[in-house]
């Protein structure tokens, strides 16, 4: 049997726990489905078995075989061995991808406005004279045609880290109840940083509309946890460029705080939009992956959270919205009461962050929403 050697970190907050094992020093015996990967045992994730077909992927070439030293505590001495490391520099020099085209009608759009709390007629009635796509929308688009450059780990064990959308142009409305809108993304990975108790990997996206017109900007940052049913979590080198930043609040008081109630079944209809990730509505599921118990969509939180800012700060009126960002930093419960501070940082724009009312912690911060101040503007 071999051994390891574990240490716990915690990140963010005790509801993140993550465990750090060290590669064995001596080989395992591989099981078949293994033996068929262009990855083994000592690869930076154990990843899961429809990851074997990463041999026959074309973004195999992003791994490679590299000699270490490491130290074995068994032998009490140096030993030499061979692992499969991780290119991060060949992943992030990758172009876009090609464009992937995105359908949706009106009934995708307002099951989406409604999952985000959306209450306005605008959002809610396809024959109000302003119906509307919420401008967060387009966020579950961001990755589109690049997710495969990254084999996918456990669900749950990749979570939302970071998000920016900037919105270029007003996203094209159906016509009719019949009708279906066509938009285009391409994405690539724009950073792959070792965080020593996981990988924090980027995704840049753009979205354009059928004439080629830019509509949508997409940043996304992916952490992926290490878990003992995983394996390994092992340093590569970073590589490429990040656009996670640093947004402290001022140090005084919000000039303004919004109540915000996520309603009990918030994850059970946000799901119905295409998130059918299952540690959002399986309490064994979210205790598997280490919460105790279900969580909202990281994507529902910022959809929420935004309407809040659009109805408070621009009336509802989506022609002002221009770009939000926010990190998540610890999960969002149904049924909880969340109090957004904001404080004003100039024409157009507010700092603002997240707390839970019954509990002291934030759970959405370095968080920014920029407005027009006028909507003729």
């Amino acid at each position: 049997m071999v051994l390891l050697c574990c240490s716990l970190f915690i990140i963010n907050s005790k509801y993140l726990s993550i465990i750090l094992f060290l590669r064995p020093t001596t080989t395992t015996t591989l099981s078949s489905c293994e033996k068929d990967r262009c990855i083994d045992k000592f690869d930076r994730h154990s990843w899961t078995d429809k990851c074997c077909l990463l041999k026959n992927n074309k973004y195999q070439h992003i791994y490679c075989k590299k000699n270490i030293s490491r130290f074995d505590h068994s032998k009490l001495q140096i030993v030499n061995m061979t692992v499969s490391m991780f290119d991060a520099k060949t992943m992030v020099e990758l172009p876009y991808s090609e464009s992937s085209e995105i359908k949706y009608n009106f009934q995708d759009v307002l099951l989406y406005n409604l999952a985000v709390g959306c209450t306005d007629l605008q959002f809610m009635h396809e024959k109000h004279p302003n119906f509307s796509v919420f401008p967060t929308f387009p966020i579950r688009f961001a990755g589109s045609g690049a997710w495969e450059r990254f084999p996918r780990t456990t669900p749950g064990l990749n979570i939302d880290g970071e998000r920016y959308m900037e919105l270029l142009a007003p996203l094209p409305v159906p016509k009719s109840r019949k009708d279906t809108v066509s938009v285009f993304a391409s994405a690539k990975v724009c950073g792959l940083h070792d965080k020593k108790t996981g990988a924090l990997c980027e995704f840049e996206t753009l979205i354009k509309d059928k004439d080629g017109k830019d509509l949508v900007k997409l940043i996304n940052g992916e952490f992926y946890r290490g878990i003992k049913k995983l394996g390994d979590i092992g340093p590569f080198p970073s590589y490429g460029k990040t656009y996670s930043e640093s947004v402290p609040p001022p140090k005084r008081m919000p000039d303004m705080n919004v109540r915000l109630e996520i309603p009990n079944n918030a994850a059970h209809i946000y799901r119905l939009s295409g998130d059918y990730l299952p540690h959002h509505i399986d309490p064994a599921a979210a205790k598997l992956v280490g919460y105790d118990r279900v969580i909202l969509h990281g994507l529902c939180t910022l959809g929420r959270v935004t309407s809040a800012l659009l109805t408070t700060l621009c009336s509802n009126q989506v022609n002002r919205f221009k770009r939000v960002k926010m990190r998540f930093s610890a999960p969002v419960y149904m049924g909880e009461q969340l109090n957004i501070q904001i404080w004003y940082d100039g024409p157009g724009r507010v700092i603002f962050q997240v707390v839970p009312r019954e509990r002291n912690e934030i759970c959405v911060s370095h968080a920014y929403f920029e407005f027009k101040v006028d909507a003729k503007m």
